[in-house]
């Protein structure tokens, strides 16, 4: 299984570009993490919308590492500073 984020989005960014298929399905994953899924009740919905989660949080926390408030973070994402203070506020990203 993926240790931490930055190995998850690694996961991912391989399977997008190697995956020919419309849609990444469990039985692309490598086998470690097939086993596990197999063992979880995850959807093919249930686990893109982790998978999206992880990545969102993942550029959130270096954006604020990066930019420092949600303000900055705000526009260097082209996104609306009450959106990223919510997403923020609920992924629990603080500036370090």
């Amino acid at each position: 299984m993926a240790r931490n984020i930055r190995e998850l989005a690694n996961l991912i960014q391989r399977l997008v570009i190697t995956v020919a298929e419309p849609i990444i399905d469990v039985e692309h994953l490598p086998n470690d993490y097939q086993n596990k899924f197999d063992d979880e009740e995850l959807t093919n919905e249930n686990l893109l919308k982790k998978a999206a989660e992880d990545a969102e949080r993942n550029l959130l926390e270096k954006a604020m590492a990066k930019y420092k408030t949600t303000y900055n973070v705000a526009k260097a994402l082209n996104s609306s500073q009450a959106t990223v203070a919510r997403k923020v506020k609920n992924y629990g990203i603080t500036v370090h």
